[in-house]
């Protein structure tokens, strides 16, 4: 089942989404969720650019892809 974004919106293959905030390492290393990437689907895991989708607790679909 795809996920859901923060409007409602269920997300597909192509879709453009950016998240909110970053991901912080214990050695105070960041990765910025924010920038707009593509969400895809490699041996059954669903990708938003190279993170996994369950990186993402909130983000939103800028340009969804046609049925």
């Amino acid at each position: 089942m795809m996920p859901y974004d923060a409007n409602g919106q269920q997300v597909k293959i192509g879709d453009k989404v950016h998240g909110e905030g970053f991901i912080t390492f214990q050695d105070g290393f960041k990765i910025d969720r924010t920038p707009i990437v593509t969400v895809s689907e490699k041996d059954g895991v669903l990708y938003f650019g190279g993170l996994s989708a369950q990186s993402f607790p909130k983000f939103w679909i800028i340009n969804p892809q046609n049925s």
